[in-house]
Order: structure tokens, then sequence, then C-alpha cells
């Protein structure tokens, strides 16, 4: 099923903008967030003050934890964000 939808210029920013706070705070986990960011597993790259056993996860950083983030929400916020984002640009919107 699909739904046509009017938006204004605003209104369509601001679904972008709660999509990308809905990933943040309540899909990912927060050893997954790091200034704004939502690190999916493998995405995240080692933290500069990780000792050189790092690779072995033995570690404190935050690198190896497990984490509870529902992956297949992210990736559905972002696939969302990314039609709203072509959307805009199509509609010759700012970003």
């Amino acid at each position: 099923m699909t739904y046509t939808l009017t938006l204004t210029e605003d209104e369509l920013v601001l679904l972008k903008e709660a999509l990308d706070s809905h990933e943040y705070w309540q899909l990912s986990d927060e050893a997954d967030r790091d200034s704004g960011f939502v690190y999916l597993p493998g995405e995240r790259e080692h933290s500069g003050d990780c000792d050189e056993h790092c690779g072995d996860g033995g570690c404190d950083c935050s690198c190896h934890e497990d984490t509870d983030s529902d992956v297949a929400g992210i990736l559905a916020c972002r696939a969302l964000g990314e039609r709203l984002e072509q959307l805009q640009r199509e509609k010759g919107g700012e970003e």
C-alpha cells in the first residue's frame, strides 16, 4: 500500500530530523552512539586510545561491546531518510 502526502519544506525537514532523532535515541544502544552518529556493528573505527591488544577485545574501549541496537530499524530509518533527501533535492529544497 502506498500513500500520497503533501508536505511543506519545513515539514519535510522536521520529518528528517525526527527520523534521525528516533534512530539515535530509540533504536540505537548507547555503546553505538558517538557525537550524534550511530555506528552499526562493524562500522566503528577503533579509538585512538586503544592499546596494541585492541584487536583481541582486551581493551576497555567501546569498540568491542555487544549492543542491543535495532539494526533493521536503523537501516529502515536511514533508507526513508535517504528517500526524503532525494525528494527534497528533486524539488529544489535545501538539505
